[in-house]
């Protein structure tokens, strides 16, 4: 990773919580899925004052193990990071599909929301002027209108793409002044412990059986 900007800056990183879900799924299964966002971002950014990680996402819509698991992990984040961490929620949209050989129909969920919800949080920052420096965790294409409009409100303001494994984009590469994959080792140092207990509540959380 390259970056002209002084290490000390603010930064603020917005995960795309989908687009990292399945970057991680298909470059490692699930053992990675207990990812400790904000450690990721500290072990990204070492020297930055971190101001907050966006983690944008949708519940999902299904089974309802998939439904406890993600909200225990998302519990388990504000939990450890009550300051640092902001999960700004999308929705998932219903949608009948066809069998075009057999005709058969079923429903397939949609995210919707959340490139217009990361996109939204970007300007903000930008016109409040919260960031120094800003890393999007997506690979997303989409999301490059926003970041050329940030830029132009404060021509200062560094951005960087940090995509997730089996994410990478080369239209974001060729626009943004910095970018990088988040390779393995990053990933593997940035774990959420096995369990651990709030000491508010002693609610005990424990990484979910098979994302080891």
């Amino acid at each position: 990773m390259s970056s002209d900007s002084p290490a000390s800056n603010r930064a603020i990183f917005y995960v795309d919580g989908f687009n990292l879900y399945n970057g991680l799924k298909e470059d490692s299964g699930k053992k990675r899925l207990w990812l400790d966002l904000v450690a990721l971002a500290k072990n990204l950014r070492p020297k930055s004052n971190l101001v907050r990680v966006n983690y944008f996402t949708s519940p999902v819509a299904g089974a309802a193990e998939s439904i406890r698991r993600q909200q225990h992990y998302q519990y388990a984040l504000k939990t450890k990071y009550p300051k640092h961490i902001k999960i700004i929620h999308g929705r998932h949209e219903p949608r009948d599909v066809e069998c075009l050989s057999c005709s058969a129909t079923w429903q397939h969920y949609e995210e919707k929301e959340t490139d217009v919800n990361i996109a939204l949080s970007i300007l903000q920052d930008a016109y409040s002027g919260a960031a120094d420096d800003m890393f999007i965790i997506s690979g997303d294409t989409d999301l490059l209108p926003a970041v050329r409009m940030a830029q132009a409100v404060d021509q200062k303001l560094f951005i960087a793409a940090a995509f997730p494994p089996a994410r990478y984009s080369k239209a974001i590469q060729n626009e943004l002044p910095s970018s990088f994959i988040i390779g393995d080792a990053k990933l593997r140092a940035s774990q959420l412990p096995d369990e651990f207990k709030d000491g508010l509540t002693q609610k005990v959380y424990k990484r979910p059986p098979g994302w080891k």
